[in-house]
């Protein structure tokens, strides 16, 4: 398991907030935010560096905790599923 989620990067971050983070999900280089009232699980473009969304939230929410994590497996598999549909759509839908 280790493995597999390594595969996928350390482009996760989850982030205890308090406030509007409704920001968040405009950022550039943030691919997906899952909102779990005061946790948000963050997941980031491949090139993007964590320390930019940092960056982006300071002074916009208050930030309890910052934590770059492996993706979850069901992380994963939506991305993985996400990307077979997608290709498998550009034949289907002009």
């Amino acid at each position: 398991m280790a493995r597999v989620r390594e595969k996928y990067g350390r482009n996760n971050v989850m982030i205890e907030k308090e406030g509007d983070h409704s920001f968040v999900a405009a950022l550039p280089f943030v691919a997906r935010v899952d909102d779990h009232a005061r946790l948000l699980e963050v997941s980031l473009r491949a090139d993007a560096d964590p320390q930019d969304l940092l960056k982006a939230c300071v002074g916009k929410m208050s930030i309890q905790r910052f934590e770059v994590v492996n993706p979850t497996l069901l992380n994963i598999f939506i991305a993985l599923v996400g990307d077979d549909l997608q290709q498998s759509m550009r034949g289907i839908v002009p």
